[in-house]
């Protein structure tokens, strides 16, 4: 579960800016990880 949104995240970033780097993955992760901390 925690894996398939973080990587949900991380495409979506990807997406948007254009570039697959490490921004996000450190973003994706901070994203997933707020997310889950608020369930």
């Amino acid at each position: 579960m925690f894996t398939a949104a973080f990587y949900n995240i991380q495409n979506l970033l990807a997406e948007k800016r254009g570039v697959h780097d490490v921004f996000n993955v450190v973003g994706a992760g901070s994203a997933t990880a707020s997310a889950f901390g608020l369930i």
